[in-house]
């Protein structure tokens, strides 16, 4: 009995090693991963732009501090390019708009862009003398 007893020692310290090993070896890459899906799914920053009291939040406004948070993000680039959007109310109209305005609230709304390394939108908002823009990818 002794003797049985003796033999399973080492090999239930080996079955405990390689536990702990595997127990590593999963926590790292739980950690792999989740600091992955962070870096991917983190909001971006939202860039102030100071604005003249009394004025309007254009479709010319927009697209310009749209332009400058773009370029401020690191995303502007040579090819980059407006991307015009359509409500079923302007099918019979040719004219593009590319500043979609908060029906509820006309001091925010949101512009696209398309680069070469994909789509983005620039929310955009005016409170006070501050425009507010931040970025999002589309999907």
């Amino acid at each position: 009995m002794e003797e049985t007893r003796m033999s399973l020692v080492p090999s239930l310290r080996f079955v405990l090693c390689i536990a702990g090993v595997l127990v590593v070896l999963l926590g790292l890459v739980v950690t792999a991963i989740v600091i992955t899906m962070w870096l991917w799914l983190r909001p971006s920053p939202t860039y102030h732009f100071p604005i003249p009291p009394g004025t309007a939040l254009t479709e010319s406004i927009a697209i310009e501090f749209s332009k400058k948070a773009m370029v401020a993000d690191g995303k502007a680039s040579p090819g980059m390019q407006l991307e015009p959007y359509r409500t079923p109310g302007q099918l019979g109209d040719n004219k593009n708009r590319y500043f979609a305005v908060n029906t509820i609230d006309p001091n925010s709304g949101y512009v696209h862009w398309m680069t070469p390394q994909g789509s983005y939108g620039v929310r955009i908002e005016r409170k006070g003398t501050q425009i507010m823009c931040r970025i999002y990818r589309l999907k």
